[in-house]
């Protein structure tokens, strides 16, 4: 999206989107790491797929994109649209970094 030059009513909406479907998908995950804490040595080939997912979806594009989509919203940053949207991707961005806080000390894929 930030590619094709979006108008600011639709850089707000698609950031929004994007932010409510990011928090959600971390909540989730962050819902099941009781689980992943406690699988310790009896290891399943669906805990490595899941240990292999959540490396996938911290790909450097993703940053990327985050980066992207916050230097575009800066630009229009004296919209209040623009400024709602903005924080809802760094609220998104918060709930992801905590995630990840925790998860990453899991260490899953060297068991």
């Amino acid at each position: 999206m930030i590619q094709s030059n979006p108008s600011t009513a639709e850089l707000v909406e698609k950031t929004i989107d994007y932010a409510e479907a990011k928090t959600a998908y971390f909540q989730a995950l962050r819902a099941e790491l009781p689980i992943l804490k406690n699988a310790g040595a009896g290891r399943s080939p669906d805990l490595d797929a899941f240990a292999a997912a959540l490396a996938v979806a911290e790909e450097e594009q993703q940053k990327v994109a985050d980066a992207e989509t916050l230097i575009l919203l800066k630009r229009f940053a004296h919209n209040p649209d623009v400024a709602g949207a903005m924080l809802e991707l760094q609220r998104a961005q918060a709930v992801e970094r905590k995630f990840h806080k925790v998860y990453d000390g899991l260490d899953l894929k060297d068991h």
